[in-house]
């Protein structure tokens, strides 16, 4: 697991790229097992999360998809769903992607995305 101290560094840095502020840069998480690490709270859009091991933390990564062809996040414990500048429930996430794309590659992306995502929270709900 990674260590605490370096985690909270490396999401501080990342906050501060995030945010295009001075001794910014992006998060470097590749390989990082961050399986009981706490990340609620954190945006890790742009982050590095290659190999990383998520499993237990509650969180479904899925991209690279959609109009700016990045990393969308769903945490099930809190039903946040992070993509781009957007955060808020899947339900609230399936009607903006609705209100904002009509077919399109983009449209079937996000839709492909929300049925993964219903289908996986199924099944852990059924165990």
């Amino acid at each position: 697991m990674i260590d605490k101290k370096v985690l909270d560094e490396t999401l501080r840095k990342h906050s501060l790229w995030s945010n295009k502020a001075e001794g910014g840069e992006i998060a470097n998480l590749r390989g990082a097992n961050l399986c009981e690490a706490d990340l609620s709270g954190a945006d890790l859009s742009g982050a590095d999360l290659r190999g990383a091991n998520l499993r237990l933390t509650g969180f479904l990564v899925i991209g690279h998809i959609g109009s700016r062809n990045d990393i969308t996040y769903y945490h099930h414990e809190n039903d946040l769903v992070r993509c781009g500048c957007f955060s808020g429930t899947l339900s609230e996430f399936e009607k903006a992607v609705h209100e904002k794309y009509d077919d399109g590659k983009c449209r079937k992306e996000y839709d492909a995305a929300i049925a993964f995502i219903k289908s996986v929270m199924n099944k852990e709900h059924l165990q």
